[in-house]
């Protein structure tokens, strides 16, 4: 044949290497999608977290300070309870993780008005409370501790356990 009747056409082999070209690009193309899905969701996960635990501190510090005047007592015993009472030792107001009917858990706070504060927790599944007696002060140095769980963001990757520790200083001393 003479070079002018010859038909010019991919060979089988740019064809195949074409191919290679654009299967290796899609393939990094799917893993870079998936590495930012991973990581947006572990954003979000970190932010809920961080969320949830502010407003859990925000409730723990407001049950102390209603009950840090001169006729209450609060008492401290480093499990998921912290107890006060105001005159009467019977009638006792707690703050504490309870779990509900449909199993979700909420951090809950009795008041002397008979309405229960609340804030749902779904990461937060332990309260520890423990007290420092300051004695320069006189004040009641109270430490909460949260242990929440962060969620693997991973396949195979197993669930984190943390812990979110404030302090809490009293007016009064206990």
């Amino acid at each position: 044949m003479t070079e002018k009747n010859r038909k010019r056409g991919f060979t089988l082999t740019e064809l195949v290497i074409v191919l290679l070209i654009v299967t290796v690009m899609t393939g990094m193309v799917i893993s870079f999608t998936v590495l930012i899905n991973n990581y947006t969701r572990q954003s979000t996960n970190r932010l809920a977290i961080a969320e949830e635990i502010q407003r859990a501190e925000l409730v723990v510090r407001h049950w102390i300070s209603s009950f840090d005047r001169e006729s209450c007592d609060i008492y401290v015993g480093g499990t998921g309870i912290i107890r006060a009472h105001e005159g009467d030792p019977n009638t006792t107001y707690t703050i504490n993780i309870s779990e509900n009917e449909d199993e979700t858990r909420r951090l809950e706070a009795s008041y002397p008005d008979g309405t229960p504060r609340f804030t749902a927790v779904e990461f937060i599944y332990a309260v520890r409370f423990n007290e420092i007696k300051d004695s320069t002060t006189g004040r009641t140095l109270i430490y909460c501790t949260f242990v929440y769980m962060e969620p693997a963001f991973r396949e195979g990757m197993s669930d984190t356990v943390m812990e979110h520790t404030f302090l809490v200083s009293t007016r009064v001393a206990f």
